[in-house]
């Protein structure tokens, strides 16, 4: 972990810690990560006890898990440049936390499915934006420039340890208090884990005397500076578009493929449990991934870096199809080197090319068709797997969606490069 260095002038409390104040900032973006992400899957547990007390169809409750990302998706380029304000992301995060506190407290409540995608969906939604990619990919970045991939990978950890524990945790719960009650505890949770913690989010570290990395003040010994584009600059460049369909492109399997597989091994004649244990080690070599990308994060342009990802992504993605018998479980380890290294650097990729200064105004334009991308990727898999009784043409999809993630990469030099003095 990075120590702190000498504060500079005017250097709060913050400066006089022993470690660099932006692990902190880490810190939070890894609780509200976990419990943010944590809502969308504990769905799944609270689906039969919700459907066994209302009466309601699968198709309801899941439809409000969607409509939670369409109003993230309309919503992120509203938000993301109040990110780069002084005190924006704080409040982006207060505000976002109340909202997600108030969407599962009022899903406790519910008696009509109208109000399940109201609080649910509509609010949840609204809170997802502010604890999502504010924090992670405007936030965070602004923090380091030499460790950023260090400290995105421990940041994004969050989504990969998320589905391990929240939905035992609610199971727990709804077996020991009910459904409605278990809503009411999570909603404790969220506003514990996202609304206090706010208060101690600044969003860059000159905003307290600090520099990136936690290199010493100007002046002392020189610090790293990375040149930043303005969003008005950045979003007329050809190079922001083409990385904009480059990342959602990427982005198709994030939601995709391990929503489905479970499903997928099940229909190659695994047992659900088998199944099971197939992506608890895809969760395993995703978590895994992130650190060793990571080391490679702070040794390579990060568009090399999404290059060599989308390139073994290509390579591989499609051997399911393929491989025999148990041989077919390795899959899982191979497809969670790809997506768990992908869904971290794709949040970095913008400040890579663009600076930190920005990155919110920057990132709110081209994160909606990354969401609309990911959000697709389960729909269209399960409706490949509906239509054509497998999912080989779903595999042959996803390697589609790398190669053009990497013709993109390709074609996308960045606009400025970090200055290192």
């Amino acid at each position: 972990m990075t120590a702190q260095a000498p504060p500079g002038p005017g250097a709060g409390w913050q400066a006089r810690l022993p470690f660099y104040y932006g692990w902190v900032i880490v810190g939070i973006t890894f609780m509200v990560g976990f419990f943010n992400s944590g809502q969308s899957w504990v769905t799944s547990v609270f689906v039969i006890p919700m459907q066994d007390e209302l009466g309601w169809s699968r198709s309801a409750i899941y439809g409000a898990s969607a409509l939670r990302g369409v109003t993230a998706l309309v919503s992120a380029p509203l938000v993301g440049s109040l990110a780069d304000r002084p005190r924006g992301a704080r409040w982006l995060l207060v505000f976002s936390g109340l909202a997600g506190c108030l969407s599962v407290v009022l899903s406790s409540t519910v008696q009509q499915e109208w109000e399940f995608l109201l609080w649910f969906g509509l609010v949840g939604g609204l809170s997802s934006v502010g604890q999502g990619f504010v924090l992670l990919g405007a936030t965070v970045p602004k923090w380091f420039v030499r460790r950023r991939g260090t400290a995105i990978a421990w940041a994004s950890l969050a989504g990969g340890a998320s589905p391990f524990a929240m939905p035992v945790a609610m199971t727990w719960l709804i077996d020991g208090l009910g459904w409605r009650y278990a809503w009411l505890a999570l909603g404790a949770l969220v506003f514990v884990t996202t609304v206090l913690p706010a208060f101690l989010l600044h969003r860059q570290p000159e905003d307290i005397g600090l520099q990136p990395d936690g290199a010493a003040a100007p002046g002392a010994i020189a610090a790293t500076i990375e040149v930043s584009v303005p969003w008005r600059v950045a979003v007329r460049t050809r190079t922001f578009w083409v990385l904009t369909v480059g990342i959602a492109a990427g982005s198709f399997c994030l939601g995709g493929l391990p929503a489905s597989m479970v499903p997928i091994y099940v229909d190659r004649g695994f047992t659900p449990q088998t199944a099971a244990w197939a992506f608890t080690l895809y969760g395993v070599f995703s978590m895994a991934a992130r650190f060793f990308w990571g080391y490679w994060a702070a040794r390579l342009h990060i568009r090399t870096l999404l290059l060599c990802i989308a390139g073994y992504g290509a390579a591989t993605a499609w051997t399911m199809i393929v491989l025999p018998g148990g041989i077919a479980l390795l899959y899982a380890p191979i497809a969670g080197f790809f997506v768990g290294g992908f869904v971290t650097y794709n949040q970095a990729a913008f400040a890579g090319y663009f600076g930190r200064a920005h990155l919110g105004a920057i990132t709110g334009v081209a994160r909606p068709l990354a969401i609309l991308s990911s959000s697709a990727g389960p729909l269209v898999l399960a409706s490949v797997r509906d239509g054509f009784g497998d999912y080989n043409l779903g595999f042959l999809l996803v390697t589609v969606s790398w190669v053009v993630c990497g013709a993109a990469l390709l074609f996308a030099p960045p606009a400025r490069r970090a200055v290192h003095t």
